[in-house]
């Protein structure tokens, strides 16, 4: 059975192809540019039909998902904001100077040797018993 004609509801079609030709450019076939909607004002917009659903239990599921993916990002904003509440500048700053104190405390000078605090105290005698290796690093003369 044959369709009638888009230009003439009254007459069957007869494949003349006039309803492949472009409207802005009549020898021209029409590649669905959209661009003669464009110019009687028609706003067109790209939709992705595999995303319309098609019938309302689908619509109803989808928004069931959507629901969910939405509650989900509000407790996860949820989590955000009270995590940011623990680590508040104060108890970060707490945390470094305790840390700091531990490290300062396991990198004290060695004290086990009887008299080199005072060494390390006087610049003269440190100077006249320590040849310094590298930045940082003493070593002591040895005795001749």
């Amino acid at each position: 059975m044959k369709e009638n004609c888009i230009f003439d509801s009254s007459k069957l079609c007869n494949d003349c192809n006039q309803c492949d030709l472009c409207d802005i450019l009549p020898n021209k076939t029409c590649n669905n540019c959209g661009k003669c909607l464009e110019q009687e004002g028609v706003d067109i917009r790209a939709i992705r039909i595999e995303d319309i659903a098609k019938n309302s239990e689908e619509n109803e599921f989808v928004e069931g998902e959507l629901d969910d993916i939405i509650d989900d990002t509000n407790d996860d904003i949820e989590e955000i904001e009270e995590s940011e509440e623990d680590y508040s500048v104060e108890s970060v700053t707490e945390d470094v100077e305790s840390v700091t104190e531990d490290y300062e405390d396991a990198w004290d000078h060695i004290e086990y040797l009887d008299g080199l605090q005072d060494v390390l105290d006087d610049e003269v005698k440190l100077g006249e018993l320590t040849q310094e290796q590298f930045p940082g690093l003493l070593k002591f003369k040895r005795r001749d």
